[in-house]
This record gives structure tokens, sequence and C-alpha cells, in this order.
């Protein structure tokens, strides 16, 4: 998940981090009686609930070797299957897919808990149309329209920590935390009646669909997932 609060994401990344400080060093020996050699299908607990964008993650992670695991992860949203309007952040056209690969390196485990690092690629298509909004265009000018479509297209890479936590014979969690870099391209088309206008508000605070063209800044990871287990 992605924050309009870097610092606070920070802190808790921080948080999270130190444990995994413990056990940098590789164990000597993992056996049958861990989590190593299982695949799982996952479903994410964090993205329903996201406030920007909510879309459902599903996933699959297969066992690999000893040490190895792969996995990919696929979103999808739109207007019908969420929750509720989160603020009005969408609209009706609201339309949301990507698609997450991740390597994972496994690290030392015991017989409920598996922990790793990972390497993860991502990209996000997110489409919708807007009404009475605003554009930061890219000469920087402030306007109004009132109606436009828009579409995001976002795409880097994080470097993760996390654990496979055991909670049943077949069911666990999958927690992770981690940092990376991404970037986002946001275009508008079919713009109605745009107008140059003044913002009044605070010039560094700025929704992250109203700024149009390519952007590049650090992008942070944290989440939970649910994860059922299959037995190889």
């Amino acid at each position: 998940m992605n924050s309009k609060n870097p610092p606070l994401i920070f802190i808790l990344l921080m948080i999270f981090w130190l444990p995994f400080t413990t056990f940098a060093q590789p164990d000597e020996s993992l056996d049958d009686k861990t989590l190593n050699k299982d695949s799982y299908l996952t479903v994410n607990l964090f993205s329903p609930i996201n406030t920007l964008n909510p879309r459902w993650r599903i996933g699959y992670i297969q066992h690999l070797s000893t040490r190895w695991k792969a996995g990919i992860d696929f979103s999808f949203g739109n207007r019908e299957i969420s929750f509720s309007d989160f603020g009005n952040k969408i609209e009706n056209a609201y339309q949301l897919w990507g698609i997450r690969p991740e390597l994972y390196y496994l690290l030392r485990s015991r017989r409920r808990t598996q922990k790793y690092i990972s390497a993860e690629l991502f990209y996000i298509h997110h489409k919708d149309t807007y009404h009475d909004n605003f554009i930061i265009s890219r000469d920087r000018h402030f306007n109004y329209y009132e109606q436009a479509r828009f579409k995001r297209q976002k795409f880097g890479a994080h470097i993760k920590a996390g654990i496979f936590q055991s909670i049943s014979k077949r069911l666990g969690l999958n927690i992770y935390a981690g940092f990376g870099f991404r970037f986002r391209y946001n275009s508008f088309s079919n713009i109605m009646n745009p107008s140059q206008r003044r913002d009044i508000r605070d010039m560094f605070v700025f929704d992250y669909n109203e700024i149009e063209g390519l952007n590049l800044n650090v992008d942070f990871s944290l989440g939970f997932k649910l994860f059922y287990l299959f037995k190889n």
C-alpha cells in the first residue's frame, strides 16, 4: 500500500524491520518440519480497504527449492466490488488492475514460522472519470474542469522483509514491510470546460490523481495476507 504520509510509514517500517536484524544470518539447516517446502494461495487483507484505490489482490506462491519461492499477485477493482465510496475518492467509472511478481529468499525457520526477504516488481493500471475536480498541469497551471477521463500507470520495485506464520494446519498469515521506488504517469483526456484558477489550498498538499505527467518518488509497502497452504 502507499501512503500520503511517508514519515509515518517510515516509522512503522523501521519498527517492523528491527526484529529482522536478529536473524539476518541464514540458518544452517532447513528441514521438513518447517514451512519452507510449501506453496500458498494468498489474499491481501489491506487492499480492499485502501481509502484511495480499493482493490482485491489474490496471489500464488510456489515452492522452488530449499531457499527459494516465487510468487505473483493479481489486483482488480471497480466501483461495484468496493465497500464504499471512501470519501468520494473513486467514481462510477473506477477500474483498476495490477500485477506483482515476487522472488523470495528464505531465512531462519521454526516449525510454525518462516522468515524471508524478497524482491518485488509491480505495475498498476487505473482509470476513472472525474467530475468537478482539478488538474495541476505539466506547466504547473492549476485548472478546474467539469469532467475528465483519468488514467494512471504506476510501476516500480520493492525490497521487502516478512514472515509466513502458520495459524492452523492449512491457514496462516504473511506479514511484510518494505520500500523501493515507483514511477507514476497520470494523463487526462476528454476534458470538459477547463478554466485556469488560482489554487488557494496549501500548495504542498495535492491529491495523487490531480498531478499530470510523470513523477518519480520513493514507495513503501506494508501489508497482511491470509494464505492457504498446499503441501508439496
